[in-house]
């Protein structure tokens, strides 16, 4: 088993640029609601303005960037027939977010299949494609931001230490604040310092979570592939045995059927994010 990791920065610019074709060829910048730069495009980078700085400071940088929101659910709206196609060749799709995607592999061949994926992604979105195939999700997720554009960053079994090593702890999400602060103080900035960190300081120093910080360093994250796309559904029919006209019949199917939803739902201790209503006629027509 293998995990592919699609790292896609661009996919949001490449989304609001479809939107309104009036940007191409300029300076953009996606912006959360505190106003912080979350995505920066290509042609932003290279005035200076990068991802975490505020609008305001950018715009110091490069006073003509186009500031606009960043719309998660537009991207995700855009990107499900790309999510579709990574549902048919893997039941573990699991969308971080619309920049990212994690993909578990199995059988023979992955190399071969992930990078079919690779080549199929770039027919459907005009944006840059990265991708890295290891056997933990922060692994992948690493190889992809090191790969090339539409060329698959394998990482072998084994090899994951040397690979990481170079990383500085700061880019790992893994690892809260405080204890990243306490392993400066031991002059522990990369995966590499991590690692050469004798195992019982480590221990002496976090204890339970010295023995996961090593884990992470030599890229056993723990964490597989949830498959969370494409995401589940329930449905619930109420059939007439006649042809119904009246408001009170069909009120009644439709209370029937939402309590039974609801009752599905807080057996599974789940929670709906979307309701569906479809009525079929007497000649099966929608």
């Amino acid at each position: 088993m293998s995990i592919a990791c699609f790292y896609l920065p661009q996919v949001a610019i490449a989304c609001e640029r479809t939107r309104l074709p009036n940007l191409w060829g300029e300076v953009v910048a996606l912006t959360d609601f505190q106003q912080n730069l979350v995505v920066v495009s290509e042609e932003a980078q290279r005035t200076g303005v990068q991802s975490g700085q505020t609008a305001l400071s950018a715009r110091a940088f490069c006073p003509s960037l186009i500031v606009l929101p960043y719309d998660r659910e537009a991207y995700e709206t855009a990107l499900t027939s790309v999510w579709d196609v990574f549902a048919i060749e893997s039941s573990f799709v699991e969308p971080v977010s619309p920049e990212l995607c994690f993909v578990e592999l199995q059988g023979r061949e992955v190399l071969e299949r992930a990078q079919w994926l690779a080549n199929a992604l770039a027919t459907r979105i005009f944006t840059p494609v990265f991708v890295g195939l290891a056997d933990s999700k922060l692994v992948a997720e690493q190889a992809a931001k090191r790969s090339s554009e539409g060329t698959v960053l394998t990482v072998e079994l084994g090899r994951e230490a040397r690979f990481l090593a170079p990383l500085a702890l700061e880019q790992i999400a893994q690892i809260d604040h405080p204890t990243k602060q306490r392993l400066q103080r031991l002059g522990v900035k990369s995966f590499g310092d991590l690692l050469r960190l004798p195992e019982r300081e480590l221990q002496r120093q976090f204890k339970q979570k010295g023995w996961l910080l090593r884990q992470l360093a030599q890229g056993r994250d723990g964490d597989r592939v949830r498959p969370s796309y494409p995401p589940p559904s329930l449905e619930q029919w109420f059939p007439f045995e006649e042809e119904v006209c009246d408001r009170a019949s069909l009120e009644y199917a439709l209370n029937w059927c939402a309590e039974r939803l609801s009752q599905e739902l807080v057996s599974r201790h789940e929670f709906c994010r979307s309701l569906c209503l479809q009525v079929w006629l007497h000649d099966e027509t929608l």
